[in-house]
C-alpha cells in the first residue's frame, strides 16, 4: 500500500513537472488602443501539443509600474 502511494505521489510531481512543456498561447485583439472607459477584447488560443492533459491553468496579465499595459514595441516616455 505504501509503494502504491509513493508510486501515486511520483507520477503526480512527473505530471506537475512536465504540463506546462510544449504549450503554446496565442493571443490577438482587434483594438490597438483603449481609452478609459472602454471595454477591450482578447482572443486567447491555448494548443496543448502534448500527450498528458491539462486540468488547470491560470493566466495573468501583469501591469506595468504606472498601472498601464504597454505594447511590445515600446518607445521612451515624454517628460
Amino acid at each position: 500500500m505504501l509503494m502504491l502511494v509513493f508510486l501515486l505521489g511520483a507520477c503526480a510531481r512527473l505530471w506537475g513537472a512536465l504540463a506546462l512543456r510544449r504549450l503554446s498561447l496565442t493571443v490577438n485583439s482587434r483594438q490597438t488602443g483603449v481609452f478609459p472607459g472602454q471595454t477591450l477584447t482578447f482572443d486567447l488560443r491555448i494548443h496543448n501539443d502534448k500527450l498528458l492533459p491539462l486540468a488547470w491553468m491560470e493566466l495573468s496579465f501583469p501591469l506595468s509600474p504606472d498601472l498601464c499595459m504597454t505594447p511590445e514595441e515600446t518607445r521612451s516616455p515624454d517628460d
